[in-house]
């Protein structure tokens, strides 16, 4: 192969890549707006400047205002979060996160732990992530799991992931200029949609009695999910912290599940802190502070970021925190958002 020959090729495999990765940005950006902020914005921030990553999926950005807690308490906490994630891209998004983030706090929240997992799951999790040798195999796992409990004729294959744009590329209907161009808010995960900010929903009859109804004997892919976060958080010395969101969860078994997860982590020698246990305490009201079952509204998030603000001070040494006009700017914007909703006695906490 002559010079001449070789230089073509790199010139081809270069320019097929670039219109790759145009096409992905472009077509996945209708896919989800909320994960496309949350997973775009943690590339951009600084290297070791967060003081930790939260990572989980709805139950981590619907309970955590990141722009509040920095206003408040001085702490950088970035849910590095999307729509559904599965537990068993945890310990890929811990690895993703140290590449920048080395010395935070790793906050994994347990209530991602599915019976079996979906193709638009994976989606969720990967579309927005940097290609790296992390992100394969973070694809390899999720797709051989979600495999698993598929017959030959449903089963998925990893192309679709890699190249995104092959799955949505019917959306031309709805591309527009603007997507181009398409930027990351600023507002460091926190929620924007209207559910959010206006429906409150009575769900105390949903919350059942988790401390009477044991543990269960998890299914053989759930414990090596489990002892695989375990393994890596100890190999890597990861300093982590499981925790359970409080969502209103009448299903027994669910309880279980999650109560043998605690006892695993705790087993391992990680601590573990289960906000059920704490709703009276940080105050929120199950009659009107939810939106749904799954999720609290924006009074609900106010009153835990504020709760896990507090024991994340109590229990963890950040160090001073350091001026910064982006957190600085992110709080002022979504202040400016969420204004219309909620009482000035919300607002100073």
């Amino acid at each position: 192969m002559t010079r001449k020959q070789l230089t073509k090729i790199i010139a081809f495999v270069l320019t097929v890549t670039v219109i790759t990765a145009c096409l992905n940005k472009i077509f996945i950006a209708h896919g989800s707006d909320t994960n496309y902020q949350l997973m775009t914005g943690f590339y951009q921030e600084e290297e070791d400047s967060l003081d930790a990553v939260y990572i989980g999926g709805s139950n981590v950005y619907a309970f955590w205002l990141a722009p509040v807690a920095w206003e408040e308490y001085g702490i950088k906490v970035y849910p590095f979060a999307c729509n559904m994630l599965p537990f068993e891209a945890v310990p890929f998004m811990i690895e993703e996160a140290r590449k920048t983030q080395p010395d935070a706090l790793y906050i994994i929240s347990i209530n991602g732990l599915w019976d079996e997992i979906s193709a638009e799951q994976i989606h969720f999790a990967t579309d927005y992530m940097k290609p790296s040798a992390t992100k394969l195999k973070m694809l390899n796992t999720l797709v051989d799991y979600a495999n698993d409990t598929r017959d030959e004729e449903n089963k998925i294959g990893i192309g679709e992931f890699i190249f995104p744009f092959s799955v949505y590329h019917n959306r031309w209907s709805e591309f527009s200029f603007k997507d181009l161009f398409k930027s990351v808010n600023g507002l460091k995960g926190a929620n924007t949609f209207d559910e959010y900010f206006t429906l409150q929903t009575d769900v105390s009859e949903y919350f059942a009695d988790q401390n009477s109804v044991g543990s269960v004997n998890l299914s053989v892919g759930q414990y090596e999910t489990v002892q695989r976060i375990i393994d890596y958080c100890t190999e890597e010395n990861v300093n982590v912290l499981f925790i359970q969101s409080p969502q209103a969860i009448a299903n027994e078994d669910t309880l279980r599940r999650f109560n043998t997860i605690a006892q695993l982590v705790q087993d391992a020698g990680f601590p573990f802190l289960n906000f059920t246990d704490y709703i009276s305490e940080m105050g929120i009201d199950t009659t009107c502070d939810y939106y749904n079952v799954n999720h609290v509204n924006i009074h609900g998030a106010l009153k835990l970021t504020r709760f896990f603000s507090e024991y994340l001070l109590e229990n963890y040494n950040f160090g001073d925190p350091e001026p910064s006009q982006d957190w600085d700017q992110s709080y002022d914007s979504y202040i400016e958002i969420i204004r219309p909703y909620v009482s000035e006695d919300e607002l100073e906490g």
